[in-house]
């Protein structure tokens, strides 16, 4: 695959599912978000300009966030990490991000005072988004804040701030941030690039292109009227089966030296030991 000039990359898709990340690096085409997807985007934009009264009543200044940029050289490629905080707040007179995330009344009874004790499965998430915006604001501190949700159409919840220090116990190294960018940059060497398990796929923009979510019948590409010929969108399923099928040769030629290393280790075995390998059932 050519590999483009500059490679843009998100902070706050770092955290989440590598295969979904390689995607976002080469501009593949997204998918329609579904109608509680949409509800949650429509909601948290409705809390941020709620918030930025609450803020100002704290003592904060909020300003709404805009959005920054960070050249990085990853691997020989360049790579432009950028994103938005929601707001820019004054912390002790000095100016620091705040990330605000609404949260379901469970979520937002577990959130502890620090950080690195906050046990979800999310923190992995939030953990590298938050390392993204210290480095791309280049500050010391980043406040984590957590608005609990109530009834539906209203989001007059209490809140939880949380004061992030750059060398939070609870947070990836910089490093570790980088590698998992690197990770998903194996795409443009033709690597294939895994899913982690804590993703949730209905709710990913690429839920429709990737091939791991093709078998498990959720989010089938080929649909029963693509089984007379195959659509446009279908060909991307196609092209890959083919990829597959190429890998699959590929390994098979690999393996044959050792199978027949192992075929003659079996014949030696048999004559010295009188040994007949059980046959396996089909």
């Amino acid at each position: 695959m050519k590999v483009p000039n500059l490679i843009e990359v998100h902070c706050g898709r770092v955290g989440g599912c590598s295969r979904a990340l390689a995607f976002h690096m080469v501009k593949a085409k997204e998918g329609p978000v579904s109608e509680r997807v949409r509800e949650i985007y429509d909601e948290g934009e409705r809390i941020e300009r709620e918030m930025m009264k609450e803020l100002k009543s704290k003592g904060y200044s909020p300003v709404k966030g805009v959005q920054r940029e960070l050249l990085l050289n990853l691997d020989g490629k360049k790579v432009k990490l950028f994103g938005t905080p929601d707001f820019m707040v004054k912390y002790k007179k000095i100016v620091i991000p705040l990330e605000l995330k609404s949260m379901n009344r469970s979520r937002f009874f577990r959130l502890p005072k620090r950080f690195e004790d906050w046990e979800d499965f999310l923190k992995f998430k939030y953990s590298y988004q938050l390392r993204g915006y210290l480095a791309l604001c280049d500050a010391d501190a980043i406040i984590f804040m957590g608005k609990e949700k109530t009834k539906k159409g209203k989001s007059d919840g209490k809140v939880k701030e949380i004061v992030v220090d750059v060398d939070d116990k609870g947070l990836p190294s910089w490093g570790d941030f980088k590698d998992r960018i690197c990770r998903s940059l194996a795409v443009f060497d033709g690597e294939e690039v895994l899913p982690e398990k804590y993703e949730k796929c209905e709710y990913c923009v690429y839920n429709h292109l990737c091939f791991s979510t093709t078998l498990g019948g959720k989010f089938p590409l080929v649909r029963k009227e693509a089984l007379g010929g195959v659509e446009e969108e279908d060909k991307l399923f196609v092209e890959e089966m083919k990829n597959q099928h190429e890998r699959v040769v590929v390994i098979r030629e690999d393996l044959k030296p050792i199978e027949e290393k192992y075929d003659w280790f079996v014949k030696l075995y048999s004559i010295k030991y009188k040994y007949k390998p059980r046959k396996e059932k089909t």
